[in-house]
């Protein structure tokens, strides 16, 4: 959720992303198979981790998310 929240801060200026949505996606995920949920977060991880680095300057080089406003937990 906490990925969630950045990207629509980012994205739309709101803090928070749908809860409710949120909550069906997990649902629906957990349903196709429970350990999908796990394989999720871990790409979610790996895409902050990338973040963090600031990307592939030169190449693929991304602005800090803290220059844009922007505060991942």
């Amino acid at each position: 959720m906490d990925s969630l929240n950045g990207v629509q801060k980012l994205m739309t200026g709101d803090d928070v992303f749908d809860h409710a949505f949120y909550d069906e996606l997990l649902g629906c995920l957990y349903t196709l198979d429970s350990k999908l949920i796990d394989s999720v977060n871990g790409q979610w991880l790996g895409f902050r981790k990338y973040a963090e680095t600031g990307g592939d300057p030169g190449i693929d080089e991304w602005i800090r998310c803290e220059l844009q406003g922007v505060r991942f937990h």
